[in-house]
């Protein structure tokens, strides 16, 4: 999945991915979030029975997110900038039945651009 997303450094504006989406209340996603004076933050979330967890953050992160790209490849999770060595990897468990994903917007100072969603080796 290819994100071009694009925010202003307010409090609350956010941008990412949803993935592994089974339903509602049970899902993975991973969020831009814009810090002022700095790069943004990454952070990965786990969303089970409704309750969200932080699994994982990297602060700071430099890759171009115009050219961003989450890849799920068994229990790796691997957020990138496309054609970069750029990269932030988590282990998470392989999702067990099918799944959707999407797009996140928090706030209202988000727009996508280009999205691509597809598989790939």
């Amino acid at each position: 999945m290819k994100i071009q997303p694009q925010w202003w450094l307010r409090s609350g504006n956010q941008s990412g991915l949803v993935y592994d989406y089974e339903d509602a209340n049970n899902y993975r996603e991973v969020r831009f979030v814009p810090v002022p004076d700095t790069l943004p933050d990454v952070r990965f979330y786990d969303i089970r029975a409704g309750k969200r967890t932080l699994v994982a953050q990297f602060s700071q992160y430099q890759g171009d997110l115009g050219r961003t790209y989450l890849a799920r490849r068994g229990d790796v999770t691997i957020v990138g900038e496309i054609g970069s060595e750029r990269m932030v990897v988590v282990s998470q468990a392989a999702a067990t039945k099918p799944v959707r994903v999407g797009l996140l917007a928090s706030w209202n100072y988000v727009a996508f651009d280009d999205v691509v969603i597809g598989s790939g080796p």
